[in-house]
């Protein structure tokens, strides 16, 4: 993820929730203007106007979220980003280390040998590549 893009995120958030916490701001208002108005000392005053407290704490809070939302999943794509990824177990099988796919050399013998010899880890032996 480039800066840039992290910013765009970061702030869409912050809009989109904005948007969404007027939206809600203006709706308790219309259904419960009482809230507002008992949740400020001036709430009874003639000139206090609960819609417009609602829409304006509702996009403040709701843009504040969503900064902190739309900043904690960029540092969480960003953490998981930065990873290297997971390395695979050593796979002793796998064709490249295998004796089998080699010529026959001192070596590729003494694997041959110790493969019939010792016991496999999940039991019993190798017989022959089975």
């Amino acid at each position: 993820m480039t800066v840039f893009r992290g910013f765009v995120i970061v702030i869409a958030s912050g809009i989109g929730f904005a948007a969404g916490g007027g939206l809600l701001g203006y709706l308790l208002a219309l259904v419960l203007p009482s809230y507002y108005r008992n949740v400020f000392r001036e709430g009874q005053s003639n000139l206090f106007d609960p819609v417009q407290v609602g829409i304006g704490l509702g996009i403040s809070q709701g843009f504040i979220a969503g900064l902190v939302v739309g900043a904690v999943v960029v540092l969480a794509v960003a953490i998981t980003a930065s990873k290297p990824p997971r390395k695979e177990p050593l796979d002793l099988d796998s064709s490249w280390f295998h004796p089998s796919t080699h010529p026959l050399t001192p070596l590729s013998l003494y694997f041959k040998v110790n493969r019939l010899l010792i016991p496999d880890v999940r039991g019993g032996t190798h017989h022959g590549g089975e």
